[in-house]
């Protein structure tokens, strides 16, 4: 049989009987980080010419109004419109001008603080500035006339030779809708070599500006593929000239579509480098409501006045205010919470399009850089490189511990400012893409920015270097857009949070790939990342792919649901009537299927997102590659003498890997590319998919499931079955034949299934032989169903009947059950499943009867049908209910051939559940056919001892049996507990919250302890290991704790005895700094998944059974 582990964390939707929260707890008290946004307000971002190598004479491109940005302006010196002026075609041409109107790009319009779009442009009223309409607007399909400096220069683009054209200031006439485009050979000064186009009211024409030979055109096609008619090339023109014609109009563009996608947990400030629009970063609340809008208000209403470009002191401020401010806006408080936030993490983005001219003297340590290893060293002082590093090595709160989550970019753990920077449309002269390694290898210096101009930009990039954050040089409006966008992300993923982990295989090799799930709360985006890893357990720290880059556009994807009756394609046309009437109209379905034209940034009503891909939080991936050989050819059942020649058959398919998002679909990966294949949307997650849309929404999981793929034989021939549910999400079961991804189509979804009495099913399903012949899918009821008690369904894996529902009868409304994930065991060893164990809410661990070849005769082993009994109840030692949530593991004991079952208690469901510090039971039982009447039938263990292990974490030692302390004989017992609880600081609220992992000869486990600290992101554990069979430490080292790669008696550790003295023993268990995932054994390394985004690697003894226990036949033999 077949059986797949629980997946990492249980939490789940729903206010109903069991509280289960609709949001990750782990996230639930996320600490917001600080971000300062810094805008260069310099006199040059008003130019319309960029960069400035290419500006010659002219600032604007049009006249402006009076300060059109709110402070001083330029006189206007613009180059008339005369097809032999240089300046006219050379400046309005996008191929020398980076800010002019490029044809091949679409200008999206702003985005207000509640991520609407600012919404197209009137072309016949077209505001100089979007952000003040007032200040004046030019109807650009009319011909104007202006008044301006207008100048010419038909010879050369030297400054000395240009002329007035009249005045000045003078009028003459134009038509604003004319641009050039470069034919992409000859001298860019000469005429000859552009094409013009106009627009003239409703009529297009191209043009020689040689021969004046002028054609009139209906359309226009671009060599990027781009078409667009007459009217959509006057709109996109009009997008462009009032949100992109200037510098600052495209920083503006550029932040407010970047932050206008930002989620709210972050607390986000404003100022531009010479002071103006002061807001300090709010202490009270989040990105959201008042707080978002006046940081808009800043951005976008801010005067730009001519003033010069101090980036050494703006980022100087930036440090200082993170460091000195300690009044009632001191950033590292927030309101409600009486002191500083020790794990508070603090960010800058600075914003030029220039270099620093300020006169500046850091207050101490000019060359902060100066001694520190390369990159990062130079031997210049008061650099802006020196800001950055000054900031970054000092501790700006030196009053509280050092808590701020590190990384392998950022392995500071004190309070720091991390620095970003964005330039646009300036070049230094190193290149970022190319030049790190001669920098840190030695072979190349970083130039004095005191003595060129472009030496300043290399000065910023290195300043990003120094402060750990990240640097883009924007040539044009989209590549600031996108820069920025991309800003955020590394901001947003250096809070992300994680924990599920599978991979490619048992063993390590240079093949193998570890799969780790991740998302970013506030956003509620997900992503799979694949990363290699080493046979010496070192984890890649670049992903070979991710997911969310390799999702193909809406109308390619392979999308499939149910309508009811069969699998269909997720297109409007094959829904059912009532699956319409749930979505609402077909632009909902498209928004699900990925199109992004009705978001709001858009234009559009919907909710904007940074990714397709949505949230991935407890879904476990599922790698599905050659069959594992479990030898079923040796059965003499229908079927069992092709299997070999089955796995035969598909050895070569396609390596996949399946994972579960509250997007609402079952991703299907290429394994070895990361793309997207197919996907699937249960017919019952539809409902809750259309609240994607909402721009306001709350995160809601609506397919949180993991999915079990297991090779089982039906119809006449063996199959690759995906059997999925909805988890925390909902009510379906489904199942998909995935034998041949690539060959996936409608009609390889093979049934949903629902009813009254099947909740929330958090526990995975199932799949064996059953002993009527059938394959069945056998899953615990979970939570929330209409009678609120525990059943056991059995559904026909062919056709999703329902073979078998085993009712408890435990629970009521009043005291709500549910059955938790079930694993069986084949005790005959005839390769159908004869008992299955799981364990419900109210802490009962039932065993059921499946031996009879009549489905109707299945029913629980203990009591009768009417008055089932459980084989244990589980009650800690005050009697209270302890429950179990986790699933059930199994084994037999090699040396007398008894059954144990494996599980521990606790919950993780709800808000309530993280200040529950009630004590949870880790357990093995005996099952020797008779019921265990409670723990004085088991032998009690110890947590004895925890301490340091000199490596960063701490130790714990268990008693053994023969022990003073929880030495207990097994001889007389059926089994043994091991209460969660902590010598030193007692119950802590440690719980268990995943089945239990059963090596070859170690039993392991993984301990939650949630806080509600937010400064521990979701909480912290331990991973342990003991004796499956007394419950006790090991005879033998099972953890590498001094991390020298192995594990030997170098690894033991120190336990103290009663008399002062100690000793050294056998450790138990390591602690981790977040939440662990359930360890996943990879030849001589174990991996665990954390909820903080880190994953770790480490040796263990290689008796441990490679992989997950959850794929192994469990028999009698």
């Amino acid at each position: 049989m077949h059986v797949l582990a629980c997946a990492l964390f249980l939490i789940a939707p729903g206010r109903a009987a069991v509280d289960i929260s609709e949001s990750p707890l782990m996230v639930g008290s996320a600490v917001a980080p600080n971000l300062m946004f810094l805008l260069d307000d310099s006199g040059s971002m008003q130019w319309e010419v960029m960069p400035d190598d290419k500006m010659y004479f002219s600032t604007y491109l049009f006249p402006v109004p009076a300060l059109v940005y709110g402070g001083g302006t330029y006189t206007s010196q613009v180059p008339n419109f005369d097809d032999n002026n240089i300046h006219n075609f050379f400046g309005r041409s996008p191929d020398n001008n980076a800010v002019f109107y490029n044809p091949q790009s679409t200008y999206r319009p702003w985005l207000r603080h509640t991520g609407a779009s600012f919404g197209n442009v009137d072309p016949t009223a077209a505001p100089y500035n979007p952000a003040e309409p007032a200040r004046g607007t030019m109807d650009l399909t009319a011909q104007q006339t202006q008044s301006a400096f207008w100048f010419t220069n038909r010879t050369n683009t030297n400054q000395n030779s240009a002329s007035y054209a009249c005045g000045p200031p003078c009028n003459q006439n134009f038509r604003p809708i004319t641009f050039f485009i470069y034919r992409g050979t000859g001298s860019r000064v000469v005429a000859g070599n552009y094409t013009k186009y106009q627009i003239r009211g409703t009529r297009a024409y191209r043009r020689d500006p040689i021969t004046a030979a002028e054609v009139e055109i209906t359309s226009f096609t671009w060599p990027n593929g781009t078409t667009r008619t007459v009217a959509e090339e006057t709109q996109n023109f009009a997008n462009w000239f009032s949100y992109y014609r200037s510098r600052i109009l495209t920083a503006r563009a550029g932040a407010s579509i970047a932050f206008g996608q930002l989620g709210e947990n972050y607390r986000v400030g404003f100022r531009t480098i010479n002071g103006a629009g002061e807001y300090l970063i709010p202490v009270s609340g989040v990105f959201s409501g008042t707080n978002r809008e006046t940081w808009f208000d800043r951005l976008l209403l801010t005067a730009i006045s001519p003033a010069g470009t101090p980036l050494r002191t703006s980022l100087n401020w930036a440090g200082n205010y993170y460091e000195s401010r300690t009044d009632a806006n001191d950033p590292w408080t927030q309101t409600g919470v009486t002191n500083a936030l020790a794990c508070r993490q603090s960010f800058t983005i600075l914003t030029t399009d220039g270099y620093w001219g300020d006169v500046f003297t850091l207050p101490a340590d000019t060359n902060s850089d100066g001694t520190e290893a390369r990159p990062f060293r130079d031997t210049h002082s008061n650099t802006l490189a020196d800001v950055a590093m000054y900031y970054y090595k000092r501790d700006l709160r030196s009053g509280i511990t050092n808590e701020v989550p590190t990384s392998a970019r950022d392995s500071a753990n004190w309070q720091h400012m991390v620095t970003f920077g964005l330039s646009l449309g300036v070049t230094g002269t190193l290149d970022p893409a190319t030049a790190l390694p001669a920098l840190t290898a030695g072979t190349l210096n970083w130039p004095d920015p005191a003595l060129t101009s472009p030496a300043k930009l290399d000065d910023l990039w290195h300043a990003t270097v120094n402060g750990r954050g990240a640097f883009v040089n924007a040539s044009d409006p989209q590549q600031f857009t996108d820069g920025l966008s991309s800003v955020l992300t590394d901001i947003s993923e250096r809070v992300a949070s994680t924990g599920n982990i599978t991979s490619t295989s048992t063993t390590l090799s240079s093949n193998t790939l570890l799969f780790q799930s991740r998302f970013v709360g506030g956003n509620w985006t997900g992503d799979l990342l694949a990363s290699s890893i080493t046979t010496e357990g070192t984890i890649s720290a670049t992903p070979t792919w991710r997911a969310s880059e390799h999702i193909p556009a809406p109308a390619s994807r392979s999308i499939y649901t149910w309508s009811g009756t069969a699998g269909v394609a997720f297109q409007w046309a094959n829904l059912s009537a009532d699956q319409r009437t749930t979505l609402g109209s077909e632009d909902v379905l498209n928004y699900l299927r990925g199109a992004s034209t009705l978001e709001a940034r858009n234009g559009g009503t919907y909710r904007n997102r940074t990714s397709v891909l949505g949230d991935i939080v407890n879904s476990l991936p599922a790698y599905v590659g050659p069959v594992t050989d479990l030898r079923l050819d040796r059965f003499d059942w229908t079927g069992a003498s092709t299997y070999q020649a089955h796995r035969t058959a598909v050895s070569g398919r396609r390596e996949m890997v399946y994972v579960a998002a509250n997007d609402g679909l079952l991703h299907a990966f290429d394994a070895r590319t990361g793309e997207e294949r197919f996907a699937y949307a249960p017919s019952g997650a539809l409902a809750m998919m259309k609240t994607l849309t909402t721009t306001n929404y709350a995160h809601k999981f609506m397919h949180d499931g993991s999915a079990v793929v297991t090779e089982v034989y039906f119809g006449g021939s063996w199959r690759t079955v995906l059997i999925g549910t909805q988890g925390r999400g909902g009510r379906t079961v489904y199942a998909l034949d995935v034998t041949n991804p690539d060959a996936f189509a409608a009609n390889k979804v093979l049934w949903e299934y629902s009813h009254a009495e099947l909740g929330q099913t958090i526990g995975n399903p199932v799949v064996a032989r059953m002993n009527d012949g059938s394959w069945g899918v056998v899953l615990g009821n979970g939570y929330n169903s209409s009678n609120e008690r525990s059943v056991l369904f059995v559904l026909n894996i062919a056709n999703g009947a329902l073979l078998q529902r085993i009712d408890t009868r435990s629970g009521s409304s009043t005291s709500p059950n549910g059955l938790a994930a079930a694993e069986g065991v084949d005790v005959d060893r005839d390769g159908d499943v004869d008992y299955f164990y799981a364990g419900d809410l109210l802490g009962n661990v039932w065993k059921f009867d499946l031996t009879d070849s009549a489905p109707a005769q299945w029913r629980s082993a203990f009591g009768t049908t009417t008055a089932p009994l459980p084989l244990f109840a589980a009650r800690s030692a005050s009697s209270a209910v302890q429950p179990i949530t986790g699933g059930i593991s199994i084994g037999f004991n090699p040396a007398d051939r008894k059954l144990w079952v494996f599980f521990g208690t606790g919950r993780y469901l709800a808000t309530a559940d993280l200040s529950n510090t009630a004590t949870q039971t880790w357990y093995g039982l005996i099952d020797s056919g008779t019921t265990i009447t409670g723990r004085s039938s088991l032998a009690r263990r110890l947590i004895l001892q925890e301490g340091a292990t000199g490596e960063g974490d701490n130790y714990r030692v268990t008693s053994k049996p023969g022990d003073a302390t929880g030495g207990t004989s097994m001889s007389t017992k059926r089994g043994w507990y091991l209460d969660l609880t902590s010598p030193t600081a007692g119950a802590e609220g440690e719980r268990i919250v995943n089945a239990p992992v059963l090596g070859v000869t170690t039993l392991f486990i993984n301990t939650l302890i949630p806080s509600s600290n937010p400064c521990e992101p979701g909480g912290r554990g331990w991973v342990m290991g003991v004796n499956p069979f007394t419950g006790g430490r090991q005879d033998f080292d099972v953890f590498d704790f001094n991390r020298d790669g192995v594990v030997d008696a170098g690894d033991q550790v120190t336990q103290s005895n009663a008399d002062g003295t100690s000793r050294r023993v056998v450790g138990s268990g390591y602690s981790t700094d977040s939440l662990p995932g359930s360890p996943l054994q990879l030849g001589k390394q174990q991996v665990v998944g954390g909820s903080d985004g880190t994953a770790q690697s480490r040796a263990v003894f290689n008796g441990a059974r490679p992989g997950r226990v959850s794929w192994k036949e469990i028999v009698g033999d």
